[in-house]
């Protein structure tokens, strides 16, 4: 019983951390964001945890999607979100994570990729992704994805994923180039 009990309560306190992480981003702090820079700090921050893994991490951002107009701290948080989503869907195996940003298709946007080679997400599956608390793991709380749809909605952006299952995901974000870059 203690044993349950302990491990309840780290689920708790895991789900109370979602949520407040989930609500946290009240106001943004929109600056001009060097998505070069931003992702080169990333690819430092999971160096160590790609050698042990044995997950790849490729980064590859154009001189046309370098720039965007976005919280940073928001921008980094999706980042991650998406990151750890990937490295679950590998499942315990070694794979390859891509992050690319390239000028969008429409004018003053850039589109931010993030694509894995991992499980898939089941079609059925995927209309629900970004609703809170929908979860697939037995340790997720279902908020990481519904709080990135929420961050780029509210910088601007749009976020559409595409998936198929035990081939890749790819989340495709799309936000705005500040102006006269």
């Amino acid at each position: 019983y203690i044993t349950r009990l302990i491990d309840e309560v780290a689920r708790l306190e895991k789900l109370l951390t979602s949520m407040r992480e989930f609500s946290r981003h009240d106001t943004l702090r929109m600056s001009d964001v060097d998505l070069a820079r931003l992702l080169e700090g990333f690819e430092n921050l999971v160096e160590n945890e790609c050698r042990e893994t044995g997950m790849q991490l490729t980064i590859d951002v154009s001189d046309d999607g370098r720039w965007v107009k976005a919280d940073q701290k928001a921008l980094e948080q999706i980042i991650h979100n998406l990151w750890r989503n990937a490295v679950q869907a590998q499942d315990g195996e070694s794979g390859h994570v891509v992050i690319r940003a390239r000028a969008g298709q429409r004018t003053g946007t850039v589109k931010l990729e993030v694509q894995d080679d991992g499980q898939g997400i089941p079609l059925p599956e995927l209309p629900m992704i970004f609703k809170p608390m929908f979860t697939t793991k037995t340790e997720g709380s279902g908020l990481g994805l519904a709080l990135v749809d929420r961050l780029v909605r509210r910088m601007g952006g749009s976020v559409s994923v595409s998936s198929e299952p035990n081939q890749y995901t790819r989340f495709d974000i799309t936000l705005r180039t500040p102006k006269g870059r």
